[in-house]
């Protein structure tokens, strides 16, 4: 469980998830980096498993239990590289369990201005930011048990995402997702 966050809202973040792995998570946040490179969107590729770092690696933080580093190399096949192709300003790559994001996010907002556009690829940050905007990338049909843990469901096929992405927006430092009925802000979203 994830709490005593002692956070401000963080409405400049958008969480990605996924309801499993190669189900185009990283393909669909690159789309998005790319529409607002401009506005030096920043990336993070969140990992509850431990993966080999390159001993080049910038490491901004680092202890037993999460690593924060920076990803600086464009050209290596990691989620994160693919993000700084795509035209992130920065990307942060983070190894951390459950229990460590507070703590892992507070770092990043020290690093960060609350006016960026921040684009994470995190399922578990839902609990800690619930008033985020939360797209969940799938492959088929959603699990009914998890429906209501993303504001919005997107499915994808071969590559092809059931998105638009001109009704995604980034302005006065909030994301804001227009519908066909609706307009949602991270504000109204969850009320």
């Amino acid at each position: 469980m994830i709490s005593n966050y002692a956070n401000p809202i963080l409405s400049n973040i958008l969480l990605v998830s996924g309801t499993g792995r190669n189900v185009g998570k990283t393909t669909f946040i690159c789309q998005v980096i790319s529409k607002f490179k401009l506005s030096g969107i920043v990336g993070i590729k969140i990992s509850p498993h431990a993966h080999s770092i390159d001993t080049d690696s910038q490491i901004l933080l680092s202890d037993n239990d999460f690593l924060i580093g920076n990803e600086t190399k464009l050209n290596t096949s990691k989620d994160s590289s693919r993000m700084l192709r795509a035209g992130a300003s920065q990307v942060f790559y983070i190894q951390a369990t459950d229990i460590y994001l507070p703590k892992v996010m507070e770092f990043i907002h020290s690093q960060t201005l609350s006016t960026m556009p921040i684009v994470c690829e995190s399922a578990a940050l839902h609990t800690l930011l619930p008033n985020a905007l939360h797209l969940r990338i799938t492959n088929g049909t959603p699990h009914k048990s998890t429906q209501l843990s993303a504001n919005r469901w997107i499915e994808n096929t071969d590559g092809i995402f059931n998105f638009d992405f001109s009704t995604l927006t980034f302005e006065n430092s909030s994301w804001s997702l227009q519908t066909e009925k609706n307009f949602f802000t991270f504000d109204t979203i969850n009320t």
